[in-house]
C-alpha cells in the first residue's frame, strides 16, 4: 500500500471530498487513523488560506462567519452533528441503552440544538478576534490536535458498542498507530512554531486534546458504558473550539 492511499482515506473520512473507494472495515485501517492529524492540518491550512483571501475584501466578523460556514461544509458537519447527538443522548434517556438509541436518532433535540448554537457562536467569536498568520496557525493547530484527540480516544478508550464503526476503528488503532500519529501531530505543530506561532499555543493544543479526550471518555463511560463515534467527534470539536479560544487570548 503506497503512502497516499491511507492519506486519501483519512482525508475523505474527515471531509466531504472524495478519494479512491475503500472498505471501512479493512484491516489496514490503522494506517489511515494514524494520518488523521495530517488530514486535520490540511483542513486547517485550507481554511487559513481561505481566511487570508477573504481578509482582502471583508471585515473580520464576515470573514469569521464565512470560515465557520466553510468549516462545516468542508467536514460535512461531521463533528458538529456528533456534538449534537452527544448532547441529546448523554444528557437524556433513563439508561445506557436508551441514551445510545437517542444518539443514533438523526433528529435534533433541545440539548443538541443548544450545543450547535453555542459551538457556532464560540467558533465565530474566536475566529473574529484573530487574523492573518495568527488565525491560520490557530486553525492548523486546532484541526491537527483535534484529529489527534480522536486517535488517542480510539487507542485508549473502550467502545460502548462492539458492533459500531467506532469499535472497528478502535480495534485497528494500536499503540504503534497512536505513537506514529503523535509523532505526526508533533511535527505539524512543531512546524508552526518554526514559522512563528507561539510555542504556548501548540503546547495548549496538545493539552486540550488530552483533557477533552479524558473528560469525554470518563463521562461517556458513566453514561453509555464507553465511547462511540459521536463522542469522539464531539471530543474533536470541543478540542478545536478550545484551541481557537486559547489562540484568541494569546493574540491579545
Amino acid at each position: 500500500m503506497t503512502w497516499w492511499v491511507p492519506a486519501a482515506r483519512a482525508w475523505t473520512f474527515l471531509t466531504i471530498l472524495p478519494s479512491p473507494p475503500f472498505d471501512a472495515h479493512h484491516r489496514g485501517i490503522g494506517s489511515t487513523v494514524a494520518l488523521f492529524p495530517i488530514a486535520g492540518a490540511a483542513v486547517g491550512l485550507v481554511l487559513g488560506g481561505l481566511g487570508l483571501v477573504l481578509d482582502l475584501s471583508f471585515s473580520s466578523q464576515i470573514v469569521a462567519a464565512l470560515l465557520v460556514a466553510a468549516m462545516i461544509i468542508l467536514t460535512g458537519g461531521l463533528h458538529i452533528d456528533a456534538l449534537a447527538d452527544c448532547a441529546d443522548g448523554l444528557f437524556g434517556g433513563w439508561d445506557a441503552g436508551r441514551r445510545l438509541e437517542i444518539m443514533r436518532d438523526s433528529r435534533v433535540g433541545a440539548f443538541g440544538a443548544s450545543a450547535i448554537a453555542l459551538a457556532v457562536v464560540l467558533l465565530w467569536s474566536s475566529l473574529a478576534e484573530t487574523s492573518g498568520f495568527d488565525r491560520l496557525a490557530a486553525l492548523v493547530a486546532a484541526a491537527a490536535s483535534s484529529r489527534w484527540a480522536m486517535v488517542v480516544g480510539l487507542a485508549l478508550l473502550r467502545p460502548a458498542r462492539p458492533d459500531g464503526l467506532g469499535a472497528t476503528y478502535a480495534a485497528e488503532t494500536s499503540v504503534g498507530v497512536l505513537a506514529l500519529s503523535t509523532l505526526l501531530v508533533a511535527a505539524c505543530l512543531g512546524g508552526l512554531v518554526l514559522l512563528g506561532a507561539p510555542i504556548l499555543l501548540v503546547l495548549c493544543a496538545m493539552f486540550a486534546a488530552l483533557l477533552w479526550t479524558g473528560a469525554m471518555g470518563w463521562f461517556a463511560s458513566r453514561r453509555v458504558g464507553g465511547t462511540t463515534g459521536d463522542t469522539l467527534g464531539a471530543t474533536a470539536l470541543l478540542t478545536e473550539i478550545t484551541v481557537l479560544l486559547i489562540a484568541t487570548g494569546l493574540a491579545r
